[in-house]
């Protein structure tokens, strides 16, 4: 009896092998692509190039605006500071009627922020007249007002326009500080940390 389903998949096998393939080897070759392909690149598909910013020798202040100052810091202080940190990236200030190679633009923001901190717990231990004693004293909470300074730095491409570089930070200038200008040459020295120095 276990013979007859074996016999039935051979006759099967042998009928497989007698019927022809419907398929042939053939091939169509695909059409021309439309001429409007050509035109129609999708650049959204693919990184951007490297910029190469060894390119970028000199700069002007973009659409000849200075920089305004803001609270204790001074316009003539802040464009001073830029300046300098410009300088020290290899950038220098456009001669004459050249034309420039970047475009920069910038910002200084400060104001007045109250910093609360927590109450502080404290213990104490000593000799008094009635024997020695310990004690645990909480103190209030402490407000202080601090000035919080805040810069941004964009610079453009002079040919194209386009932002090729930005960087910012924000720094506690402190309030009422002698050092405050050194405190803004910190902050836009900060902000230019990322800029490729070449």
């Amino acid at each position: 009896m276990k013979i007859l389903p074996g016999l039935m998949l051979c006759a099967l096998l042998a009928a497989c092998q007698q019927t022809p393939n419907p398929y042939k080897e053939e091939s169509i070759p695909y059409p021309p692509a439309p001429a409007a392909a050509a035109d129609n690149f999708d650049r959204s598909n693919y990184p951007p190039p490297q910029r190469d910013f060894g390119l970028y020798h000199s700069w002007a202040w973009r659409n000849d605006v200075l920089p305004a100052g803001s609270g204790w810091v001074s316009t003539q202080l802040f464009i001073d500071s830029i300046s300098a940190s410009l300088d020290q990236s290899g950038l220098r200030p456009v001669q004459g009627k050249a034309s420039p190679d970047l475009l920069v633009s910038a910002s200084v923001l400060t104001r007045q922020v109250e910093i609360r901190e927590p109450p502080r717990v404290g213990g104490f231990y000593g000799n008094g007249p009635y024997g020695d004693g310990y004690g645990v004293g909480v103190g209030g909470a402490i407000n202080s007002t601090q000035q919080v300074l805040r810069v941004q730095i964009d610079m453009y491409d002079a040919r194209s326009g386009q932002l090729v570089w930005s960087g910012d930070s924000a720094e506690i200038s402190g309030y009422g500080d002698a050092a405050q200008p050194e405190k803004l040459r910190e902050a836009v020295t900060r902000a230019m940390q990322s800029f490729p120095v070449q």
